[in-house]
């Protein structure tokens, strides 16, 4: 499986909408809406903090959901079908293309963070620094599935609409591109079960000095099992479709 991994890794290099996915965005997103809000003092560095990660998990949610859509490729060039034959078993592929997709939102994470710290003031411990990336990163592991899943069960033209689509609607949902507290109360009770919520959320509660809620890592697990129970069949049905 490590060197299947090397080798998705490299795919992943290559394509040149991944910079544009995992990087891009979220970057010009931040910095125009951190910097279009006038406070000042305390008040400004809780909205830079609270941008700050709500763009880097909307980028690297994009890009892991995008990196999903490579597998579309995989089933009309026959890649998939060689892999059929290979002694990689389902969870091995899924577990490396899972992996493939959190490190395609890596940079976005990384780049947006490094810009809230040194152009919008944002000030945390070093301790704190680590812990924001890391569950950002780490939290990646169900759109990463999710990804997959819908690479292998839709069609290659609804492939990029459906991707699409399905970033938007968390990152809306969960609360990452304004505070869900916005909400009408009905759709801020909605938006506590969307996956965005409480990987973003976790990471804010870090970020602001508080510990992580155990609602918000129970609904991020839950779905990571729903998403990796979708790529498993969802791969397995493409596998005899192209077998």
């Amino acid at each position: 499986m490590t060197g299947y991994l090397k080798l998705e890794i490299r795919r992943l290099l290559r394509s040149p909408s991944y910079l544009m996915s995992s990087l891009a965005m979220p970057l010009v997103m931040y910095l125009v809406i951190s910097n279009l809000y006038g406070g000042s003092g305390a008040e400004r560095q809780q909205v830079a903090v609270y941008l700050m990660v709500s763009m880097a998990g909307f980028g690297a949610v994009g890009a892991a959901l995008t990196n999903g859509m490579s597998v579309v490729a995989d089933r009309s060039n026959g890649w998939l079908r060689q892999l059929r034959i290979t002694p990689l078993d389902a969870r091995r592929v899924v577990v490396a293309r899972g992996l493939t997709g959190m490190l395609a939102g890596l940079p976005g994470i990384l780049v947006v963070c490094v810009v809230g710290g040194v152009l919008n003031g944002v000030h945390l411990p070093m301790i704190q620094w680590v812990g924001v990336i890391a569950l950002l990163w780490l939290g990646l592991a169900p759109f990463a599935l999710l990804g997959l899943g819908v690479g292998y069960l839709v069609s290659v033209p609804a492939a990029g609409p459906v991707t699409m689509l399905l970033n938007f609607a968390m990152s809306i949902l969960g609360g990452l591109w304004m505070p869900a507290t916005l909400f009408p109360h009905a759709l801020r009770m909605v938006s506590q079960f969307v996956p965005t919520f409480g990987y973003a959320n976790i990471s804010r509660q870090i970020a602001f000095h508080h510990a992580p809620h155990l609602t918000d890592i129970a609904v991020l697990v839950g779905w990571l099992g729903a998403f990796t129970a979708l790529a498993l069949v969802a791969y397995r049905r493409a596998g005899r479709r192209a077998a």
